[in-house]
């Protein structure tokens, strides 16, 4: 990387030298990245809590019930943030890329959409991962990060588990062997 190019929009790969456990084997979408730092969202990681809690004030919006949290990250993680695919045909500051928006409230997400709301174009997370200024890129530099286009219908894949493995396919070479090998859901059997 130079000085800085930013990787907005993009995937981030965690390396087997990450040996961060919030970060073993996940894949980071960078929803922002500046010369301040950077933040995004782990997109291959199902919150604990199997579905979202009821909470009053969200009469009308049973839909969400029904969802999947996922685990954004290890920052704020009293916080639901909502990826959502739609046309990029509406101004709005916080669109990331192919149709991926951002979104911080529900009344935002309706403003958005003009069309059901489902886990085929919604998803929400639990925090998000951050870094701080020039953090990220010594990360990249160090090699315990790699850069992969983003591709929406891996966001939205029903198949989260299998993400990070598509990716490191992609990366070739010693990353393609590991991809390979059985991870400890494949050896002992998934929940």
């Amino acid at each position: 990387m130079t000085d800085y190019d930013s990787v907005k929009g993009q995937f981030l790969i965690a390396t087997p030298e990450l040996q961060d456990p919030n970060f073993r084997g996940r894949v980071v979408f960078i929803c922002d990245h500046n010369e301040q730092g950077a933040f995004g969202l782990i997109i291959n990681h199902k919150a604990s809590i199997k579905k979202f809690p009821k909470i009053r004030g969200l009469e009308g919006n049973e839909w969400i019930f029904n969802q999947d949290l996922y685990f954004g990250g290890p920052v704020h993680t009293d916080h639901i943030l909502i990826l959502y695919r739609g046309q990029n045909t509406i101004t709005y500051d916080k669109w990331i890329a192919d149709n991926i928006a951002l979104v911080t409230s529900l009344s935002e997400l309706y403003q958005l959409s003009g069309t059901e709301l489902n886990s085929d174009n919604v998803r929400l997370y639990l925090g998000c991962a951050g870094w701080t200024e020039n953090q990220l890129e010594s990360e990249i530099e160090s090699g315990v990060w790699k850069i992969v286009s983003s591709d929406t219908d891996m966001i939205f894949s029903n198949h989260p588990r299998y993400v990070w493995k598509e990716n490191l396919m992609k990366l070739g070479g010693r990353y393609k062997i590991i991809a390979q090998m059985p991870d400890e859901e494949d050896i002992l059997g998934s929940n």
